[in-house]
């Protein structure tokens, strides 16, 4: 049993501006993630855990000069990272500012669907006693399909890279 569930105008006329709000943003994010990997990979640039098996020195001998060099070494890196955290590269602060903005934007674009659907004055009642709160989920999809289809595909990779963050990185 399916029911036509109208949303109200006003709904109607947000979603359409966020859809494609959404869509765009979604896009931008992939562009960017594309060219940043694009200038990894042009500059040679690899990620900690992908560098290879890990120099195991001879902890036995010390060479206080090898050291002392190594020390010193250390602290020019420390203080090119700094300047490299300072002046972090442009297109890895869109692409961070974009996936946020699409999430953002994949969320909302879901939670107005929903509420719009869910908070009908008019056909609360009958819908209430007629439907399920499935069968109105479903009938959101069933009128959102590509709107839905994106939010939800953005929400699962942004759900996936946080839980990846989570995990404990390798040195």
């Amino acid at each position: 049993m399916t029911a036509n569930i109208e949303l109200p105008a006003q709904i109607v006329s947000i979603l359409g501006p966020l859809l494609i709000v959404l869509t765009a943003l979604a896009l931008l994010w992939i562009v960017l993630s594309v060219v940043q990997r694009m200038h990894r990979k042009a500059y040679n640039l690899t990620k900690a855990e992908t560098a290879g098996a890990p120099v195991k020195p001879d902890f036995l001998t010390v060479d206080h000069a090898a050291r002392a060099d190594a020390a010193a070494r250390g602290r020019v890196f420390e203080e090119q990272r700094a300047a490299a955290a300072a002046a972090k590269s442009p297109v890895a602060s869109a692409c961070r500012l974009t996936q946020t903005a699409a999430v953002v934007a994949a969320v909302l674009s879901f939670v107005s669907a929903a509420a719009g659907a869910l908070l009908k004055v008019e056909m609360m009642q009958s819908a209430y006693n007629n439907l399920g709160s499935w069968d109105r989920m479903m009938a959101i999809i069933a009128n959102y399909k590509a709107g839905f289809a994106v939010a939800a595909a953005i929400i699962l990779v942004s759900l996936v890279q946080l839980i990846q963050s989570f995990r404990p990185k390798h040195a």
